[in-house]
């Protein structure tokens, strides 16, 4: 088994459903992992904040009977 610490960047287009304008980055958020986009024509305000890491894999219990396929004769 091999574990991959991954950080991927992907392109968001977030729109108003207001008025369906995109809206813009207005700034970082007083935390870290969050910001706020706004609506440049009602003025709508979102905040984004960044979810928690995922939970590590649970730890494989050594005291498990390992299963084996049957040997093809």
């Amino acid at each position: 088994m091999v574990n991959l610490n991954l950080q991927l960047s992907l392109p968001l287009r977030l729109i108003c459903e207001q008025c369906r304008q995109d809206l813009k980055l207005e700034g970082q958020g007083p935390q870290p992992g969050m910001c706020v986009v706004k609506c440049p024509a009602c003025g709508h305000k979102v905040r984004l904040i960044q979810g928690p890491p995922p939970a590590a894999p649970a730890p494989i219990d050594k005291r498990m009977p390992q299963f084996r396929p049957t040997p093809k004769t």
